[in-house]
C-alpha cells in the first residue's frame, strides 16, 4: 500500500507562484500573480486573503508580486518579500502587517528564518532582567474601547511574544546576505563575491543557518556569459554571533520593543491627525448649517470666515456684522463647548499615550546605552555616541509634548475667554441683563482679549505699527512636518525655567536640546531618523566572517528558472541538507548535500535503467525516462515530483527517499572553485525504491509542491488545471 492517502482537494483562481506551509499550524501560505498573498487551512478553506499594505500599492501601480516567503519558527508571523525590494511581517491569524522590515536595494530571492538552540541561551539576568514595568506606565489599560488601539495591543504582543532567539536570513538579487534577529533587528550583512573586487554580481538562490547560528550555508548563482550560469554552494563560520549570542539577544530584544513603541507612537500620530481634521471638518459644517438658517446670501462666506476666525486668526467685516446681528447666546455656547471638548480630548490623548510612548523609548534607550560600556557589545552592536545623540533627541522630543499641552491649554483658555466675551457682547447688544458670573468668568483673560480684537477686529491700526498675529488655536502647526509659524514662549516650561534659574547645571551635559522652532512632527521626523543610526548595526559585525568551504556545482544554460533547491537542518546531528537538481526543471537528477563539520554529496539519477528491483517495476517503466519536476524535504526524507516521458502521457509520481538510503554513499566534496564538482558518486534512484515509497498521481500534472511535518501531509499543485491535492504522507516502517 502507498504512503501517500489523499485526504483534500480544491481549487485556485490565480496561477500560485510560491507555497509554504505553516510549521505548527494546519496552515499553507500561498503567492500568485496577481500579488496576492493568501493562506488556506488543510482543509482548504481561505482563511485571509491578501495583505493590505501590499494590495493597496497593486491597485495604483504595476502588480507586486512576491519573490520569497518563509514563517517564524512558531508559525505565528509570515515574512513575505516582493520584487519591489519590501520585506514584510505580518499576522498568521489575520494577516495583519505587524513589521516592515528597512526598504532593501534589490529584490529578496530566498529565506531561510531559524530558532537558536535553547540551551546555548544564558537563562541569567544579566542578559535577560526587564524592569521597564517598573517605570513605564502600561501601554494598554484595560477597559478601552477603542478598537484600533487593541489591534495594535495585539501585534506588539504577536511580536514580542517569541522570546527565544530567531533569525532572518534573506538572500538578496545582487548576492548580499541580511540577517535579522526576530526578523526586526538587522544584526549585519555578508556581501557573496567569488573573486575580490568581482565586477560580476552574484544572485543568492538558497540561504540556511545552523541552529546554533555558527555556520551560513548558500547556494548562489553566477552569470558567466549571455548564454549559461554557474552555481556555487558556500559555507561561512559566523564567529562573532556565535561567541556572543547572549549580548545578540538581549540587544535584539531591547530594539524590538523600541521599534514597537515608535510605531505605537506613528500610529497615535495618524489617529491624532484623523482627530483634528474631523474637528475642522465638523466644526465647519456646524457654522455652515446654522448660518444657512440665518442669512441665506452671505452662508457659504460668513461660515468659512468664522471657521477661518476660529482656526487661523483671521477676520472680515460680514463676520464682525454677524456677530453683531444674527448669532446667539444658545448657539455660541454650543460651539464653545465643541470646541472646548476637542482640545481636553487630545490633551488628555497625549499625556495618555504619546509622553508614554516617548518615555518608554528614553527608559529602554538609556538601558541600551549601559549595555553598550560592555566590553563584548562596544563597537560590536551598539554605538555609545549615536545612542546617545538617539536619547537626546527623544527628551527634546518629550519637552515638545509638554509644550504642546500648554498651547492646548492656552488655546482652551482663549477661546472660552473669546466666546465668553462674545457672551457679554451679544447680551448687552440686545438690551438683555448680564449675569454676574458671566462677567466675572469673561473677564479672566483680558490681556489676551484685548490684542485678539486690537488685531482682528480694529478697522483703524496705523499701517506703521508692526501687529504680530493673534490666534485663538494654535495647536494645528504642532501637527505639520514644517517649522512653527507662532512658535510658544518658552515661560509655560517648567524644565527650561529651572536650567534658566540654575545655570551651573547647563554645563552638567544633562540639559536637553529645546528646538522652539520645530514642531512636534518634526521632532518625530528626527527620532526615527536618530533611532535608525543608533539601532541598524554596524556591518563590521560580519566583515571578518570566515569562508569555510567553496564549491562550483554546475554549469547550466541560462534559463528564466533556477533549478529546484531545498534545504532543512537537523538539530540532532547538527547537520544541514541541501537537495538541488542538476538542471533546470525537468531534470533528471539532483544532488544530496550533507554539511556537518564538511561537506558531503551523492548524485541521485532517474533516467532509464535495466536493473530494477520487482518492487518497482510494478508501475515504473524501466525502459522510461522520469523527470524531477519539484523537490522539498520532509522530516528525514527527500520528496520529489516526478513526470515520465511517454507520449501522452498524463501522470506525475510522488515519491519519498529515507536519508538513510543515501547517507551510506555519501562522499567528501573538495573545494573546486572553477570547474564543477565531477568525482561524485551517482545512484539509480529507481533502484533505491521500494513498493510504498510512491504514489502515481493519474490525470495529474503537477507543476510544484510545498511540505508539512508537523501535519504530515504534501500539497501538490497543477498549474495547468488550477487544482491542489493533499495527501497525507505515512511512515516507512524501519526507515
Amino acid at each position: 500500500m502507498s504512503s501517500f492517502r489523499q485526504v483534500a482537494q480544491g481549487y485556485v483562481d490565480s496561477e500560485i507562484m510560491l507555497m509554504e506551509w505553516n510549521p505548527t499550524k494546519d496552515a499553507i501560505a500561498l503567492t500568485t500573480v496577481l500579488g496576492e498573498v493568501l493562506l488556506y487551512s488543510c482543509s482548504w478553506q481561505l482563511v485571509w486573503n491578501g495583505i493590505t499594505y501590499i494590495r493597496s500599492k497593486n491597485t495604483f501601480e504595476k502588480t507586486i508580486l512576491a519573490t520569497a516567503i518563509t514563517w517564524r519558527p512558531d508559525g505565528e508571523v509570515l515574512a513575505s518579500a516582493f520584487d519591489n525590494g519590501e520585506i514584510i511581517l505580518c499576522d498568521a491569524d489575520n494577516g495583519n502587517l505587524l513589521h516592515k522590515v528597512a526598504h532593501v536595494w534589490c529584490p529578496c530571492t530566498s529565506f531561510n528564518w531559524v530558532q537558536c538552540i535553547e540551551s546555548q541561551i544564558i537563562q541569567s539576568e544579566q542578559f535577560h532582567c526587564d524592569h521597564s514595568s517598573e517605570y513605564v506606565p502600561n501601554f494598554f489599560p484595560y477597559g478601552t474601547d477603542d478598537i484600533s488601539y487593541l489591534a495594535i495591543e495585539e501585534s506588539f504582543k504577536k511580536l514580542q511574544g517569541k522570546t527565544v532567539l530567531n533569525v532572518l536570513a534573506s538572500g538578496l538579487n545582487d548576492g548580499t546576505i541580511l540577517l535579522h534577529s526576530f526578523g526586526m533587528y538587522q544584526l549585519g550583512s555578508i556581501y557573496i563575491s567569488l573573486k575580490p573586487y568581482d565586477p560580476i554580481k552574484c544572485k543568492i538562490i538558497s540561504v540556511t543557518m545552523f541552529r546554533d547560528l555558527g555556520v551560513l550555508t548558500v547556494v548562489i548563482e553566477r552569470e558567466e556569459t549571455s548564454n549559461h550560469y554557474e552555481y556555487f554552494y558556500r559555507s561561512y563560520y559566523l564567529s562573532k554571533i556565535q561567541d556572543k549570542i547572549n549580548e545578540v539577544e538581549s540587544v535584539s530584544l531591547k530594539h524590538s520593543q523600541i521599534s514597537t513603541i515608535y510605531s505605537l507612537l506613528c500610529s497615535s500620530f495618524a489617529e491624532i491627525k484623523e482627530r483634528w481634521g474631523n474637528l475642522q471638518y465638523q466644526m465647519r459644517a456646524l457654522f455652515y448649517y446654522y448660518i444657512l438658517q440665518k442669512n441665506e446670501e452671505e452662508k457659504p462666506l460668513v461660515s468659512d470666515e468664522f471657521f477661518e476666525l476660529l482656526m487661523f486668526g483671521n477676520s472680515s467685516e460680514a463676520l464682525q456684522r454677524f456677530f453683531v446681528c444674527d448669532i446667539n447666546e444658545k448657539d455660541l455656547e454650543q460651539v464653545s463647548d465643541s470646541f472646548e471638548a476637542f482640545n481636553s480630548d487630545t490633551q488628555t490623548f497625549i499625556m495618555r499615550r504619546i509622553q508614554i510612548y516617548a518615555s518608554a523609548i528614553f527608559y529602554h534607550l538609556n538601558e541600551l546605552k549601559s549595555k553598550a560600556t560592555w566590553k563584548s557589545v562596544s563597537n560590536l552592536l551598539l554605538e555609545e555616541i549615536a545612542l546617545n545623540t538617539c536619547m537626546v533627541t527623544t527628551g527634546s522630543f518629550l519637552l515638545k509634548t509638554v509644550e504642546a499641552k500648554g498651547v492646548i491649554q492656552e488655546s482652551i483658555k482663549n477661546t472660552v475667554a473669546f466666546f465668553r466675551w462674545l457672551r457679554v457682547m451679544l447680551l448687552r447688544h440686545n438690551n438683555k441683563p448680564v449675569p454676574k458670573e458671566v462677567i466675572a468668568a469673561a473677564q479672566q483673560n483680558p490681556p489676551f482679549m484685548e490684542d485678539f480684537l486690537k488685531y482682528n477686529f480694529h478697522t483703524s491700526v496705523d499701517a506703521n505699527c508692526v501687529t504680530t498675529e493673534i490666534k485663538l488655536e494654535q495647536f494645528g502647526q504642532y501637527l505639520r512636518a514644517e517649522d512653527l509659524s507662532h512658535p510658544a514662549t518658552i515661560t509655560i516650561n517648567p524644565y527650561l525655567q529651572f536650567f534658566n534659574e540654575h545655570p551651573s547645571y547647563c554645563e552638567s551635559g544633562f540639559r536637553l536640546d529645546h528646538c522652539p522652532e520645530k514642531s512636534l512632527v518634526g521632532l518625530q521626523l528626527d527620532l526615527r531618523g536618530t533611532l535608525n543610526a543608533a539601532l541598524n548595526c554596524r556591518e563590521e559585525l560580519l566583515g571578518e566572517t570566515d569562508l569555510l568551504y567553496s564549491f562550483n556545482l554546475l554549469s547550466l544554460q541560462k534559463n528564466k528558472s533556477p533549478p529546484k533547491i531545498s534545504h532543512i537542518s537537523c538539530p540532532e546531528t547538527a547537520s544541514t541538507y541541501i537537495a538541488l537538481t542538476d538542471h533546470l526543471p525537468p531534470s533528471s537528477q539532483f544532488i544530496f548535500i550533507r554539511h556537518s563539520r564538511t561537506p558531503e554529496a551523492v548524485m541521485v539519477n532517474f533516467s532509464n535503467s535495466k536493473e530494477q528491483p520487482c518492487s518497482s517495476a510494478i508501475i515504473l517503466d524501466k525502459n522510461e525516462d522520469y523527470k524531477i519536476i519539484d523537490i522539498k524535504f520532509y522530516e528525514k526524507c527527500v520528496l520529489l515530483l516526478l513526470e515520465d516521458k511517454l507520449p501522452n502521457s498524463n501522470c506525475t509520481i510522488l515519491l519519498q527517499l529515507p536519508f538513510n538510503t543515501l547517507i551510506p554513499n555519501l562522499v567528501p566534496l573538495f573545494p573546486t572553485p572553477d570547474a564543477p564538482v565531477k568525482k561524485m558518486q551517482i545512484l539509480n534512484g529507481l533502484q533505491l525504491m521500494e513498493k510504498n515509497w510512491f504514489r502515481k498521481l493519474e490525470n495529474i500534472c503537477a507543476s510544484q509542491m510545498a511540505v508539512n511535518a508537523f501535519r504530515k501531509v504534501v500539497c501538490v499543485y497543477s498549474a495547468t488545471q488550477k487544482q491542489v491535492h493533499i495527501f497525507s504522507v505515512g511512515k516507512l516502517g524501519k526507515y
